[in-house]
């Protein structure tokens, strides 16, 4: 069985994550403040601060920069569940935006149209690791309407388009290190920024209301516990000591595959390679599962959030014909960074079979 996405675990993984342990110190403390400082220096930010996932990442975000409840926040209509459901946590007002069907990102030019005078922040993902125009043009309009600016960057981590660098860009970015992304600690994630003053508010909100409630014996404000173990940030600094080195497998996997699909595989703006392996086609269904028959885990990943249950009631009469069209049509075949060529030449020769018999 191929699964969807399997991470590669090195010997120096199994090192850094057994020293910590050896250590007898678990977190989070000294092993997570070296990795926090090494994101933010890849990132090209004054400041990184790990938590205890993405999805959190994205609530404590908006807190962070100051949404409160009510607030209007305007969200691609396409993706993974826990971005809707990071900004409804909390009672955010969320708008959606239809996605640029030739990548998946959020369309720049359906956002403007969608600002109001209520819009408080933007939220861009940058789906399959995008970091093209769409994310400059929709970081501009934010600028022009003096609009706060989330950037979703989860697939995007130590990635390059000649100067741009993965979540360099927007008032506050976020990452996620969930096991399917370039770095995985298990569960975890980072929050990204150049203000000193949204990283307190991070720090404060993650740590007990209070960055400096040890000294003190005292807080400020509300917070909770949601900071990384240094156990999890152990296994997160091995992976990113050699960050340049999985962009590059994962550059040569993706190469090779698409191009035993006949350049069918979804690209991303720079025309570089998608983090995820994704069709567009007709008979979805059929395909995912004549290649799970085969012992290949494709699936249907993700959906539009006005078709999900909790959420149709409000969405469900708005028509987003980028978005039905990834709905509809999207398969994504397996990406992990483990996969060899024989998987590999095993999933393009399953995959243009059930395509060739449509």
């Amino acid at each position: 069985m191929i699964p969807l996405s399997e991470p590669k675990i090195t010997s120096a993984d199994i090192r850094y994550v057994t020293n910590q342990l050896k250590s007898n110190f678990f977190g989070p403390g000294k092993t997570n403040e070296e990795f926090s400082k090494k994101l933010a220096k890849i990132t090209n930010r004054k400041y990184a601060i790990t938590l205890s996932s993405g999805t959190v990442a994205l609530t404590i975000a908006a807190l962070a920069i100051g949404l409160k409840k009510n607030d209007e926040i305007i969200i691609p209509c396409y993706g993974v569940f826990s971005v809707i459901n990071a900004f409804a946590a909390i009672g955010l007002n969320i708008k959606l935006c239809d996605i640029n069907p030739e990548n998946g990102s959020m369309d720049a030019s359906k956002l403007e149209k969608l600002i109001s005078k209520k819009t408080k922040a933007v939220c861009f993902i940058s789906f399959l690791g995008n970091v093209g125009k769409d994310l400059n043009r929709v970081e501009s309009i934010c600028k022009k309407k003096k609009i706060l600016l989330i950037h979703d960057g989860a697939w995007c981590l130590g990635r390059k388009i000649k100067k741009q660098i993965g979540c360099s860009q927007g008032d506050i970015s976020i990452t996620s290190f969930s096991v399917p992304k370039i770095i995985t600690t298990g569960q975890g994630g980072a929050i990204m920024t150049n203000s000193p003053k949204i990283r307190d508010r991070v720090m404060g909100l993650i740590d007990q209301g209070d960055k400096n409630w040890r000294k003190k014996n005292n807080i400020n404000s509300i917070g909770s516990n949601l900071r990384l173990p240094d156990l999890n940030a152990s296994f997160g600094l091995s992976q990113l000591s050699r960050i340049n080195l999985s962009h590059k497998i994962r550059r040569k996997n993706f190469k090779l595959l698409n191009r035993l699909l006949n350049n069918k595989l979804i690209k991303t703006e720079d025309d570089d390679y998608s983090f995820q392996n994704v069709l567009l086609v007709k008979g979805k269904k059929k395909i995912i599962d004549f290649l799970r028959s085969k012992g290949i885990l494709a699936t249907n990943q993700y959906n539009l959030y006005s078709k999900l249950n909790f959420y149709k009631k409000k969405y469900n009469k708005l028509k987003f014909p980028g978005g039905e069209l990834w709905a509809s049509r999207a398969v994504y075949l397996p990406f992990g960074m483990a996969m060899n060529k024989k998987s590999i030449i095993y999933i393009a020769n399953q995959t243009n079979k059930i395509l060739k018999n449509l």
